[in-house]
């Protein structure tokens, strides 16, 4: 299974909670207000944890990128 993740930069409040959840996947840069997801597409073994990631947004930030959203 391939999945990709975007994070809305408009909403993204950087609490960091994905980071928590999902430090290989997400990073909280210095410069940045924002969080950066780090990988594309995300490993298999990083799935779990990446959707665990997303439920727990709490500005619903973070999306898996399907097929249609990349053409």
């Amino acid at each position: 299974m391939t999945l990709s993740l975007h994070v809305n930069v408009s909403i993204c409040q950087a609490h960091g909670l994905c980071v928590r959840e999902a430090a290989g996947v997400f990073d909280l840069p210095d410069d940045d207000e924002h969080a950066v997801v780090l990988l594309d597409p995300i490993p298999d073994d990083m799935i779990a944890a990446s959707r665990r990631a997303i439920a727990g947004c709490p500005e619903q930030a973070i999306g898996e990128v399907t097929a249609a959203d990349q053409v």
